[in-house]
C-alpha cells in the first residue's frame, strides 16, 4: 500500500457518526474508487439486520439489490473510534453469513 493512501487524520473522528461521515463517506469510499451512486448507507436486509454501508463496483439501486442474488462489493460497518474492532469479529461473521442469498427489506 502506498504511504500517500493513508492521509486521513483519525483525530477528526470523535464518535461513530464522525467515522461514517468523515472517514467512510468523505475519505475511504472515494479513495477506494467508489462513486456516490455505487454505495448505499443503512441498508436493511431483514428486520433487525442493518448494514452501515454496502458498496458495489457498478452503479446499483436498491431495487437491483432486491433482484440479484449475488454481488461483488464491500460491506463496511462503522464503529466508535475508541472501540476495538477485534471485539466485533463475530458480528461481521454473522453479517456475512446472513448476506448469502438474502433479500433487502
Amino acid at each position: 500500500m502506498h504511504s500517500d493512501f493513508i492521509d486521513f487524520d483519525p483525530s477528526y473522528c470523535s464518535n461513530e457518526r464522525d467515522v461514517e461521515s468523515k472517514l467512510i463517506v468523505q475519505y475511504l469510499l472515494p479513495k477506494l474508487g467508489y462513486s456516490q451512486d455505487s454505495w448505499h448507507q443503512q441498508v436493511v436486509f431483514k428486520p433487525g439486520f442493518r448494514l452501515d454501508f454496502v458498496a458495489f463496483f457498478k452503479k446499483i439501486t436498491r431495487s437491483t439489490i432486491e433482484q440479484e442474488s449475488s454481488f461483488y462489493g464491500i460491506v463496511i460497518e462503522a464503529k466508535h473510534p475508541n472501540e476495538d474492532v477485534d471485539d466485533h469479529t463475530l458480528q461481521l461473521k454473522k453479517y456475512l453469513k446472513e448476506l448469502m442469498g438474502r433479500s433487502v427489506y
